[in-house]
């Protein structure tokens, strides 16, 4: 591609990231097109620079050779045509080795994207043979200033490492996996929420029709910034690089997995959450607090223990679901809950297949219905306890995802009181923007899309 064409390329692209900026409401199509000119325009980028620097050295040699005296000018030779510089090869050094199996990546290219995620993260730990890399293979070293500073902040994720950090999240966590997702284009946002419906009336002949109205409130979504710190070995040397960067994804998607979940299902408003009241607190909240005696989306079973729970207790649970909302109705529990109160009902009632009980199943199931196991349910019984979820939480909850990580990386901070240059060590801070709004959960009569077994309180 030519110069004059690279560039009105790059102002092409730029155009239609302002244009798509500028839209109502921004979707998965759209973010994923912003994303790949975003990613294109630093390529091109790239390539202006090296052919700007070309010019520059022709411009310099040609006034060089002319001011060469004539008793010393060389007879030229045969022209050589000058060709654009060739980008590094995106492949593995065979000195590059893979120690043990891959956790953070996957499929058949699976260590070259952790070579090429190693590399980001050496790139921004300050080593130049690796920003040379990125900046030859579209990888994007994008600041991040922190507001009222412009030395501290950190780099931003691109959007091929970004979109794995979140795949692995959702398979250590649950509560994004199975809300409904909702993009957010700035820090703040609100959504409309249907409240009524319109209804159908009989008429006769000749009779006008009796108008109906549908009702709306607005949902509001505020990022909260969550951050991970972790710290590992200073030697980033590039034959290791495959496993450091698997151990970084795995490290910090699990960290966001699991206050995610803890978030969703937990939180109580408080700032060890956020400020977000999860479904175990929104639901006996909405259904009035019961302790004894059911309510709303909540079930109070026959006793305060586990062990004292029946079937009955989670059929009765069951039967308050609404029929809108069993269609992709599932059972949210802790492992520890599902094997040990859950599975024990069932095999105490006979009739189960010995190759079940032998082999387990795929897919864990209660009463024909697959089961979600979080270590964020509980797992220690107490009294007027939510111990089991069942229903359709993306009915209920929203995830609100700003979807921009960044990460920074220190040979300075000090992390619980260890300084980690002493240590010989790096400090990693990975941080990510989301909200989470629990928005319909029934009330002290009426049953929402997700509803609750409970402990008795005695």
């Amino acid at each position: 591609m030519k110069y004059l064409d690279m560039v009105t390329t790059m102002k092409s692209n730029l155009a239609r990231i302002r244009e798509i900026d500028d839209m109502p409401e921004l979707t998965d199509e759209l973010q994923a097109e912003q994303d790949k000119l975003i990613q294109e325009n630093e390529i091109l980028k790239t390539k202006i620079s090296t052919e700007k620097k070309r010019v520059e050295d022709e411009g310099f040699l040609a006034e060089a050779e002319a001011n060469i005296p004539v008793e010393k000018k060389i007879a030229p030779k045969a022209q050589v045509e000058i060709k654009e510089p060739v980008m590094a090869s995106d492949q593995i050094p065979a000195t590059v080795k893979r120690w043990g199996e891959l956790k953070g990546f996957k499929g058949q290219d699976a260590d070259l994207k952790a070579f090429r995620f190693g590399q980001f993260f050496r790139a921004i730990a300050g080593v130049k043979s690796a920003a040379n890399y990125c900046t030859s293979n579209g990888i994007s070293l994008y600041n991040v200033h922190q507001e009222g500073s412009n030395t501290t902040g950190g780099y931003l994720v691109p959007t091929e490492f970004n979109n794995s950090i979140i795949e692995l999240v959702k398979d250590y966590g649950v509560f994004r996996r199975y809300a409904d997702v909702i993009p957010m284009s700035s820090d703040a946002m609100t959504q409309p929420r249907r409240t009524g419906g319109l209804t159908a009336y009989f008429v006769g002949e000749s009779t006008a029709g009796t108008e109906s109205t549908a009702s709306w409130d607005q949902i509001q979504y505020v990022a909260k910034k969550l951050m991970v710190l972790t710290r590992m070995s200073s030697e980033l040397s590039e034959d290791a690089i495959i496993s450091i960067a698997d151990k970084v994804m795995v490290e910090i998607a699990r960290a966001f997995a699991e206050k995610e979940d803890a978030c969703g299902f937990n939180g109580d408003g408080t700032s060890t959450y956020g400020g977000i009241h999860g479904v175990l607190a929104a639901l006996k909240a909405a259904a009035g607090t019961p302790t004894a005696t059911s309510a709303g989306g909540i079930t109070v079973g026959t006793g305060n223990a586990y062990s004292e729970l029946t079937l009955t207790d989670f059929v009765n649970a069951m039967s308050k679901l609404p029929t809108y909302a069993r269609l992709s109705a599932k059972w949210f529990a802790s492992p520890l809950f599902f094997y040990g109160t859950m599975v024990n009902l069932l095999t105490a009632a006979g009739g189960n297949a010995l190759g079940d009980l032998v082999n387990g199943v795929t897919t864990p199931k209660f009463l024909g219905y697959p089961v979600v196991l979080s270590e964020a349910m509980p797992s220690t019984a107490e009294n007027s306890q939510v111990c089991a979820l069942f229903g359709d939480l993306s009915q209920a909850a929203g995830f609100a995802d700003r979807r921009e990580m960044t990460i920074k990386v220190s040979d300075s901070a000090t992390i619980n009181g260890e300084n980690v240059f002493e240590r010989d060590e790096l400090a990693i801070m990975g941080t990510e923007r989301f909200d989470i709004n629990v928005h319909d959960v029934g009330d002290t009569t009426k049953a929402g899309p997700i509803v609750g077994l409970q402990t008795l309180n005695t």
